[in-house]
């Protein structure tokens, strides 16, 4: 009896220790849930002219009260050199309070990063026999922005940051919205383009060549083998986890979406969005640079495509030259940057030890 007593007051210690662990502090919560803007944020509170750090400390005061602005005054300098801590609950609060008196275009980079951080990431391998598989890459791309685009900001977040629903953080919003929109286009009119073009140069390629092309998207990967049409005899041993059946196993997309707006639509949006003479130029601004920035960004595409397309067929004719020497084995690759991603050509050539033809 004495040793079962003791055997289940040592069990009872045991678990005890383990229920009372260590919990995440406030400060990893808060970083966490806010994307990494803490850091921002807090690198622009202390860059502040006076009169807009008075103008924060007197919105700080009145949602807070005087007590916890008069220890934010206080603070400050200690904060600026690292000789004190901001506490999470602190930092939560300045993350709320701070961006009121920031410009448009700050609120917009910060708007960005919180959406980046926070938008799921999804990864998809598919295979392309025919011309009609690449329907199914174009809509697992399209599914994959979609998803992206359609979750929402955690709760806590646009509990906390009203400043994103109010005024010019509104607008920020938006203008990120019809950005992603607009860039979705670019890339859809891309896909279709270049893996029409990459199943044409793949069918003129040898037998011992194989082809994949990823799609890198700002929320994910779409990575597309090329393959030849299998036998009957062949396609009876293969397994039901084919990966050239997985793009007809993904589920019928039925939601509604919107038409996509092209990029010079973001002028248009700029200029139904002003809300007072003061920010308009801001905004406008703000719009003419992320129209540039695609316009960019479609032009450099359009230049790594033709130029992948030269250098891909004088490593193809490089490939059928190597194909033709006899008695030598060995493997090559190369990768091509295009608009909507990499493409990766693998030659694999064994020795020829048949003496004869």
């Amino acid at each position: 009896m004495p040793y079962r007593s003791n055997r289940y007051r040592n069990s009872s210690r045991y678990g005890y220790r383990r229920w009372n662990a260590p919990s995440e502090s406030k400060l990893a919560v808060v970083q966490r849930n806010f994307g990494g803007i803490d850091e921002d944020i807090k690198r622009e509170f202390f860059r502040l002219s006076k009169k807009d750090f008075e103008a924060v400390l007197a919105i700080y005061g009145k949602k807070y009260g005087d007590g916890a602005a008069s220890y934010a005054r206080g603070a400050y300098y200690r904060w600026r050199s690292g000789s004190t801590t901001m506490s999470g609950q602190t930092l939560e609060r300045l993350l709320e309070v701070v961006p009121y008196v920031f410009p448009f275009e700050t609120k917009l980079a910060l708007y960005r990063k919180l959406r980046n951080a926070h938008r799921p990431r999804d990864n998809a391998h598919l295979k392309v026999t025919t011309e009609t598989d690449i329907a199914l890459v174009e809509a697992a791309v399209e599914r994959i922005v979609q998803r992206a685009r359609a979750v929402p900001l955690p709760a806590i977040v646009d509990q906390r940051l009203v400043w994103l629903a109010q005024g010019d953080g509104l607008t920020a919003r938006k203008l990120v919205s019809a950005s992603e929109e607009a860039e979705g286009v670019t890339v859809s009119q891309a896909v279709r383009a270049e893996l029409t073009e990459l199943h044409r140069v793949f069918a003129s390629l040898e037998l011992n060549h194989t082809m994949q092309h990823v799609i890198k998207l700002p929320c994910g990967t779409v990575t597309v083998d090329f393959a030849r049409k299998t036998t009957r005899r062949r396609r009876w041993f293969m397994s039901d986890h084919d990966e050239s059946q997985q793009g007809a196993n993904l589920p019928v997309k039925h939601e509604e979406v919107l038409p996509a707006k092209p990029p010079k639509d973001i002028f248009e949006f700029a200029m139904q969005n002003l809300l007072s003479p003061d920010d308009s130029q801001e905004i406008v601004l703000a719009a003419q640079r992320e129209y540039l920035r695609l316009q960019t960004k479609k032009a450099e595409g359009e230049m790594d495509t033709s130029t992948a397309e030269r250098e891909l067929r004088e490593f193809i004719d490089q490939m059928r030259e190597a194909n033709a020497l006899q008695n030598v084995s060995m493997e090559s690759n190369a990768d091509f940057k295009r608009a909507s991603g990499t493409t990766r050509i693998t030659m694999k050539k064994g020795r020829k030890w048949w003496p004869f033809g």
